[in-house]
């Protein structure tokens, strides 16, 4: 499954947690890495902490990496 496929079956969420978010980097980040950066506050988007489980929004994580909803145009308030 490409990351293109497995975002458009991630946009059902809200939320997903970082082993639900590692197959959207296609091998360029690994789990370990996004731990590392989301302790460091480096992260791409603030993670949704409730007690020890960090939750990322699916939303801005998928604009952050360009996989935004098909019509892009419409989602970015852009008219045409």
């Amino acid at each position: 499954m490409t990351a293109v496929e497995y975002a458009a079956k991630l946009r059902e969420q809200t939320v997903c947690t970082v082993d639900e978010a590692v197959p959207l980097f296609n091998g360029r980040l690994g789990k370990t890495t996004i731990y590392d950066s989301l302790r460091s506050g480096t992260f791409i988007v603030q993670p949704i902490r409730i007690g020890r489980r960090l939750w990322l929004p699916v939303r801005p994580l998928l604009e952050a990496l360009g996989l935004a909803e098909e019509g892009g145009e419409e989602a970015n308030g852009d008219v045409t």
